[in-house]
């Protein structure tokens, strides 16, 4: 079991995390076999410090290697660039990417991928709000902004057994990297979701595990404006794209068909009894969502 554990390597972009990225390193596992260090156009030198920082560890030295973006390419790009480099490496099999600032535990590396290595998932990712324990840390604002994006990404991922789709904490086989169509996955803060988005469109088998989350006083990059306005637009042209891939081939055409059968004979006898239009309305979303929950699983299913 030791030699399997040997075939894990890690990612990790880093862009202003250099008071942090030295705590993150020395809690890696020793078994992890390499460790790509992308640096995206870091202003506080990042990948240099971390050049400084291994230069007299032989074990760090070896394993890890830092790489330079000539400009700011995002979180997204700098993972995308980090494992491709790192599934070059023929003895690794499973990639974990976690970030540079310590917010998640790295020493849950082993965790994460023994379930592609020894439980044939595909992809595992974290999950703050599983404990109770790890909820009540996160800042009040970014509570609530992950619990709403979360519930968003349920609708547009088909993933309705997910949750927390911003966690920066996941592991996936090398087997599922080479099926990923990593230029139709957003270079930016909507990564996460966005590479959950098109796995689920492969019937990616996921896993989620609970991870713990420590802020203090870690900055976040990401601007408000992305978050209230940027992001729902692409949740919306996600789902959009989801509907059409999933429903429209004969069988689920069909599925659907039945659905809307459904809605249009129950809101005529609404009707009939003359209910408010705007309950029959609310009525009819709610139809519409529950069919796409049922036929959602059963596209991943089968």
């Amino acid at each position: 079991m030791k030699n399997f554990y040997n075939k894990i390597g890690v990612v990790i972009p880093c862009y202003k995390v250099k008071n942090y990225i030295n705590n993150v390193l020395l809690k890696i596992p020793k078994n992890v076999k390499k460790i790509i260090i992308v640096d995206d156009n870091c202003p506080e030198c990042t990948g240099n410090h971390v050049i400084q920082f291994i230069k007299n560890n032989e074990i760090l030295s070896k394993k890890i290697l830092v790489i330079f973006n000539k400009k700011n390419l995002g979180v997204g790009g700098s993972v995308k660039k980090g494992l491709k480099i790192l599934f070059s490496y023929k003895t690794i099999s499973v990639a974990v990417k976690i970030d540079g600032d310590g917010q998640l535990n790295p020493a849950n590396i082993n965790n994460f991928a023994k379930f592609i290595l020894f439980h044939n998932y595909d992809y595992v990712k974290g999950n703050r709000f599983k404990k109770f324990s790890s909820v009540k840390k996160i800042p009040f604002i970014k509570l609530l902004g992950n619990f709403t994006l979360s519930v968003f990404h349920r609708v547009m991922s088909g993933y309705y057994n997910l949750f927390d789709c911003h966690n920066g904490y996941f592991a996936l086989s090398k087997k599922l990297h080479k099926s990923i169509k990593y230029k139709e996955i957003d270079d930016r803060f909507f990564f996460e979701p966005d590479i959950l988005f098109n796995i689920y469109l492969l019937k990616a088998k996921v896993k989620e595990l609970s991870n713990t989350s420590e802020y203090s006083n870690i900055y976040s990059n990401l601007r408000v404006s992305n978050a209230i306005i940027v992001l729902p637009l692409k949740y919306l042209d996600r789902f959009i794209k989801r509907l059409i891939f999933v429903y429209f081939t004969k069988k689920r055409v069909l599925n659907l068909f039945y659905f809307i059968l459904l809605i249009f004979i129950t809101s005529n006898f609404l009707f009939y009894y003359e209910l408010n239009k705007f309950l029959i309305f609310i009525y009819n979303i709610i139809i519409l969502f529950l069919a796409d929950y049922f036929l959602a699983k059963k596209f991943h299913k089968n």
